[in-house]
């Protein structure tokens, strides 16, 4: 072989050599540059997962406290207005000076009583019946408020007479008489006094305190 031939084989050679250094070189840095924008594209994501984590976190957070925020507020309190009734004062004892005083018998009854029908003798000052079993053993007097019932002897004490009674046992009070029997009225012919003190029912505990024989009847109106 000559020397030609030798250098150009050589040089040959060395071309091919640095050609691939240069393909491998360009190779490199190309996968160098995949490899570069791959991590900074995980990186990116990993990123974006962790801020959309956040993201995620803060909004629940805020929710909840929203939620709580709601919950911590009072409640409106709803004030009912009641409208209450205007008393009556029950039993009133008046101080005015009698127009006669009467000392006599007093006992009590109850509108279920054997053969009563609880409706009362007497029409009230508005022309209306009553009946104790429905209505009451009081009247609402316009003049003397609510005051018990009372049976006496109507050709003596009519309908509508105030009478304060005092018996010793119960405590004083006023009534009207809106009631009357035949044994008051033969009793007020006889010149005795003899009244009835009305109860709801025959089985109330408190009709038997209203029996005395020594009860005195101060007059203070007489009829309506």
């Amino acid at each position: 072989m000559n020397m030609k031939k030798l250098t150009l084989l050589v040089t040959s050679g060395l071309m091919f050599l640095l050609v691939m250094t240069t393909v491998v070189k360009t190779i490199s840095k190309s996968l160098y540059l995949k490899g570069e924008k791959s991590i900074a594209s995980i990186k990116r994501a990993n990123t974006s997962s962790e801020s959309l984590a956040n993201m995620v976190k803060t909004f629940n957070y805020v929710e909840i406290k929203e939620e709580k925020k709601e919950e911590e507020q009072p409640k409106e309190q709803v004030v009912e207005t009641k409208h209450e009734q205007p008393k009556v004062e029950e039993n009133k004892v008046s101080n005015e000076s009698p127009q006669a005083v009467y000392t006599g018998k007093l006992t009590g009854y109850g509108g279920d009583c054997p053969g009563c029908s609880g409706y009362l003798a007497c029409r009230t000052r508005e022309g209306s019946s009553f009946n104790l079993k429905t209505d009451g053993y009081t009247y609402n007097d316009s003049t003397y408020g609510n005051v018990r019932i009372l049976a006496a002897a109507t050709s003596g004490f009519p309908c509508g007479t105030i009478i304060q009674v005092n018996n010793g046992i119960m405590n004083e009070f006023t009534a009207v008489v809106l009631d009357t029997g035949g044994s008051m009225n033969s009793s007020w012919s006889r010149g005795e006094v003899w009244m009835d003190l009305a109860f709801s029912s025959s089985s109330d505990p408190n009709l038997g305190s209203s029996n005395s024989s020594n009860t005195t009847f101060k007059v203070l109106r007489q009829g309506w």
